[in-house]
Parts: structure tokens; C-alpha cells; sequence
């Protein structure tokens, strides 16, 4: 397997160019992490692709900016006053436009190697050679991409490695490879991602004539199977992607992500007891992920049993399985700001977001759960089912969630309980929507275990919906068995993961400090 580069660091999951996304890189297992470096007004070397700002800056409000604003026009401190990761998900409200010397000294501190974008040669002389002393003082890993002989003579006086995208013909090879050892030539390959660029794609020719002189590395893939070619067909060293290809870590690493203590009001079971049963059923891992719905405020103090819950994982930390932190947040639309709240009063692992009350006719205050849905007639039933799937969306936008749970969940009441059958497709616009948002927000897709123990038998979400997520792009799945009592921990895991395997899935995920960690399927 070659060497695997983060492209903005994990910029499928995170916000590009900002540091959850390169830590996420370093939790994940990337060799390298390539950046943009840009600079300010007054001659602050920051991280930021574009010139323009408006693209990934918000409001404190979320808003978006309604004049352009260039980075080169702003000062740091007038840059550094918008937010840079509300335009990608709400869960990152709060990051802030990184400083290039503080990724330095953070790759330093994490022994990851930093690849810059080779726009840095296009910038102003002073702040260009400014650039160019950091690289010579820091203690970091460093790599500067050149396309040319002269940047490439320039760089190698910093003591960076040199990564070079220039002219790839054998003339040209030969300079770099007299100037520079063990350097790495970057090509395009032909995909979705690369069909802008103008100058000819990797080929098996093109490929094996670099491989004569220097490192080869390609660029930029989201497809394993792209990967796979590009390695084997092509002796790729090094390979950029999104984010959507990762390292093999993990392997057979199992975590329930989503189970209930005696802390929600639908559980008795104490946390010490559900983790000897998750030990015994080969999870490595598991979060309690107790509720707070408020359509219970006024029968339980949800705030309190969520500080209560939280103790209770702390006291049942053993050494021999790992307990995290969590809650399942059952939004209400209405009351979105509730949500912000209660990430407020501790930090967690895993924030899982779900809807479990329906501001719909007369049951807008009760859960699915409890609502008998053979009284309704199939097109009240077919309303209400809409209004679920919408209120699903919205709360995507609202809470700052990690991973959306039970995305059928009705259906375990309304086919398992009833014995309704709901046909699916007329919902598939608002399913794919749901799912596109997901992909695109770096929020992961739960597959909920919790249905295979009783009549409806099946995953929440089903396999065909699965499917589609794959289909759509989709990789960042958890497993939660939804347990409220020990008897059902990690309850049809093995069907899940088969499953997985079986719509290509390669990896699985669980959270940990609200970062995704990959584990990879054997």
C-alpha cells in the first residue's frame, strides 16, 4: 500500500484546511498532509485555499458574507473575526482560521509530515521568503511542491523535501533527480475530482518514466478501487485523497456507538453491567449514549441525568473496555437552541442526533414510539412519515451532531409492532436529500441493530437505503445497538457487518473527543 496524503486534511469529514481537520488526519493514520498556505494584509501567513474568504467564512450567526472579502485585503485580526466551520457543519461552530506556525508546531508535536500547495512561489517576495524561513526554523516535517527547477533549488536550501509537479518529461526528470533525491512527482489521475486540470493524466508510460527518476505520487482519489489501480498498475508511492480512502487501522476493532443506561428514562441498566456485557460480545468500545428529549423535561431532569450519566461512565472505567461519553439528542424543531444547551454543560465522544417526536395533528408531543398507528388511515400515516423525514432534515441543520441515528426508526412501530408495510420509494426524494446531507457535512449514517431482536427484523435504516448511501458516496457508517437493557448489546452485530461487506463498505467508525476513527473491516 502506498503512502496515504490527506488533501486539506480530512476535508470529507471536517472543515478543509483547519485543525480538527489535520488532527483528524494524524487520529486516522495519514503519512501526509497537504495544505494551502495564504497570507494577510499585514503579512500573517495563515492556512486558506481560496483568496477569497466567503466561501468557508461565516457569521458568528452562520450567516453567510455578502461582500467579497480577500484575504490579501484583510488584516489577521479582521480575518481571524469570522467563523470557519459553520459553513460545513454546525458541530464546528467556533473554529478559527489557523496560522501557519500553528500547524507547524502541532505537526511537529504529532511527527506528521506537512506538504505545501505550490501557490506559495506565486506570493510576494518578502512573504514568500518569510515562508520559506519557517520552513528552515521549524522542527516539523516539511515538504514544499515546486514546478520548476528554480523553486526546486530555492526549496532544497530550507532542508524541505521536494515534492514537484511540474513538466513531467524526461529532460525535465532528469534535472530534478540530479538536484534531488528521493523526490516525488505528482500526477493527475483521470476521475470526478481531476476532470478541470489541463496537463496530461497518469498514465501506465507516463508513470513508469518518473518511476525511473523519483517517487511517484497521484493524485486525486475518493474510490478505492482507484487506489487499487493506481498502486498496482501504476507503482503509485504516495496517493492524495479527500479524505474518503484511509489508512488500515483497527482491524476487527468493534464499538457499539449507541446504548442507553439507567440515566435515560426508558432504561434501568447500570452502566458497569452493559460493559461487561459489550466485553463479553468482543466490542472493544462502546458509548453511552443516554437521551435528552425534551418532550421529557417535565417528568425528569434531563441536564442532571446527563452529569449523572457521565459519572457513572467514569466510575465504570475499568482498563478492560473502553467507555465513552455520549448523548442521543431527540430533537424537537422547535426548541433547536435546547440542543446547543446541552453540549454546553460537558464534553462528550459521540453527539448522536435523532428524531423521536413528530410536530404532526394531534401527536405533535408524542413519541412514534407510543402512537398507535393502526388508527390512522395510510395517507395520515404517508403525512405523518413525510413530516418525520423533514424534521430529520432540519434537525441535521439545527443539532451539532456526529452521527444520525435510526433514520427508519418509525417503521420498527409502524411495520414491526402493527404489521404495516410502508412502501419506501415515495419517500426517496427526501431519503436521498437526507443522505446527501449527511455526505456532504461529514455527519456518519448509524446502522441501528435495535430491530433485529423483535418482529420487524431489519436494519434502521434497510439495506436497499444502505445501499443507496454507498452508491451516493457515502462511507462514514457507525454500528449502535440502541440497548437499554444488557441483554441487547451489540445485538446482530455480525448481520451488520456482513451487511457492510457486502455493499462495499471497507471500514467501520466509532468516536472518540467527537473525532471519527476508521476501523477496517477484515
Amino acid at each position: 500500500m502506498a503512502q496515504l496524503q490527506a488533501h486539506r486534511g480530512v476535508s470529507t469529514e471536517y472543515p478543509e484546511n483547519t485543525l480538527p481537520a489535520f488532527r483528524a488526519a494524524v487520529r486516522q493514520g495519514y503519512d501526509l498532509i497537504e495544505l494551502d498556505p495564504n497570507y494577510t494584509s499585514d503579512g500573517k501567513l495563515v492556512v486558506l485555499h481560496d483568496d477569497s474568504i466567503n466561501r468557508v467564512a461565516r457569521h458568528g450567526d452562520g450567516s453567510a458574507l455578502k461582500e467579497q472579502k480577500n484575504i490579501h485585503e484583510l488584516t489577521f485580526a479582521e480575518a481571524a473575526a469570522f467563523d470557519y466551520g459553520l459553513w460545513f457543519s454546525p458541530k464546528f461552530r467556533g473554529v478559527k482560521l489557523p496560522l501557519l506556525a500553528d500547524v507547524f508546531a502541532l505537526a511537529e508535536e504529532w511527527g506528521v509530515t506537512l506538504k505545501l500547495d505550490n501557490k506559495i512561489w506565486g506570493f510576494p517576495e518578502a512573504v514568500r521568503e518569510q515562508l520559506l524561513h519557517m520552513v528552515e526554523e521549524t522542527g516539523a516535517s516539511v515538504a514544499l511542491t515546486c514546478g520548476d527547477m528554480d523553486s526546486v533549488r530555492r526549496a532544497l536550501k530550507t532542508g524541505a523535501a521536494i515534492h514537484y509537479d511540474g513538466a513531467a518529461d524526461e529532460e525535465s526528470l532528469q534535472r530534478l533527480a540530479a538536484a534531488a533525491k528521493d523526490a516525488v512527482v505528482w500526477l493527475p489521475y483521470e476521475c470526478p475530482q481531476t476532470s478541470w486540470v489541463t496537463v496530461p493524466f497518469a498514465s501506465k508510460e507516463r508513470c513508469a518514466l518518473v518511476k525511473q527518476y523519483a517517487r511517484l505520487g497521484i493524485w486525486l482519489l475518493s474510490e478505492y478501487r482507484d487506489c487499487e489501480t493506481a498502486c498496482r498498475e501504476l507503482g503509485a508511492d504516495v496517493v492524495e485523497t479527500n479524505g474518503s480512502i484511509k489508512p488500515v487501522r483497527n482491524r476487527g476493532f468493534l464499538a457499539d456507538m449507541h446504548t442507553h443506561s439507567r440515566n435515560s428514562h426508558d432504561s434501568k441498566c447500570p452502566v458497569a453491567e452493559m460493559a461487561l456485557k459489550e466485553r463479553q460480545r468482543g466490542m472493544k468500545a462502546f458509548a453511552v449514549t443516554d437521551h435528552f428529549d425534551m418532550v421529557d423535561s417535565a417528568r425528569t431532569d434531563l441536564y442532571g441525568n446527563l452529569r449523572n450519566s457521565a459519572k457513572e461512565v467514569t466510575e465504570s472505567r475499568d482498563g478492560h473496555i473502553q467507555i465513552l461519553t455520549g448523548v442521543e439528542v431527540g430533537h424537537e424543531v422547535s426548541r433547536p437552541e435546547d440542543s446547543l444547551r446541552v453540549l454546553e454543560i460537558q464534553e462528550y465522544d459521540v453527539v448522536l442526533g435523532s428524531v423521536h417526536t413528530v410536530a404532526w395533528g394531534p401527536y405533535e408531543r408524542t413519541p412514534y414510539s407510543l402512537i398507535d398507528f393502526s388508527r390512522m388511515s395510510g395517507e395520515e400515516r404517508k403525512a405523518y412519515l413525510h413530516a418525520y423525514f423533514e424534521q430529520v432534515r432540519k434537525m441535521l441543520e439545527t443539532v451539532p451532531c456526529d452521527i444520525m441515528a435510526h433514520l427508519t426508526c418509525p417503521l420498527r412501530y409502524i411495520t414491526g409492532k402493527y404489521g404495516i408495510k410502508i412502501d419506501l420509494r415515495q419517500f426517496r426524494p427526501q431519503i436521498e436529500d437526507i443522505l446527501r446531507y449527511i455526505i456532504d457535512h461529514g455527519i456518519a449514517l448509524e446502522i441501528n441493530t435495535s430491530g433485529l431482536h423483535d418482529r420487524y427484523d431489519d436494519f434502521l435504516p434497510q439495506e436497499e437505503l444502505v445501499k443507496l448511501y454507498r452508491e451516493m458516496g457515502g462511507y462514514l457508517v457507525t454500528l449502535g445497538s440502541d440497548a437499554h437493557v444488557s441483554e441487547r448489546a451489540a445485538n446482530g452485530f455480525d448481520r451488520a457487518l456482513e451487511m457492510l461487506r457486502r455493499n462495499g463498505f471497507r471500514n467501520i467508525f466509532y468516536y472518540q473527543e467527537r473525532d471519527s476513527i476508521p476501523c477496517a473491516l477484515g
